[in-house]
């Protein structure tokens, strides 16, 4: 929620204020990202005939991805 990326923005005590739009598009673009990480991580698992989805699934789809992904 709005609430966990402006608690994450002021830890990072950046020198400038975000204005709404600013802390919206960077929630809808985390939401992005996890879903896809999660969706491609689920694919992995299936693959390998499991439901569960393990750390080394999403180890696999962030080494795939390469050095684009933090």
């Amino acid at each position: 929620n709005s609430q966990k990326v402006k608690q994450l923005v002021a830890e990072m005590e950046l020198p400038y204020k975000l204005e709404p739009e600013a802390i919206e598009a960077l929630q809808d673009s985390s939401e992005g990202y996890l879903q896809e990480l999660f969706t491609t991580a689920y694919g992995i698992a299936t693959k390998h005939k499991r439901v569960t989805l393990y750390v080394d699934d999403i180890q696999e789809v962030r080494k795939i991805r390469g050095p684009v992904d933090p």
